[in-house]
């Protein structure tokens, strides 16, 4: 786990220790996008 760093775009993404995101965290955003399509 850890923080990453984007070269171009500076932009810092929290993941997983292989990859940029993690099971709990596409399942996070998942949830904020249905949310937010709903109650708009």
């Amino acid at each position: 786990m850890g923080l990453w760093r984007c070269r171009s775009c500076e932009a810092v993404f929290a993941g997983g220790a292989y990859s940029l995101s993690t099971e709990i965290g596409e399942v996070a955003a998942r949830l904020i996008s249905e949310y937010s399509r709903t109650y708009r």
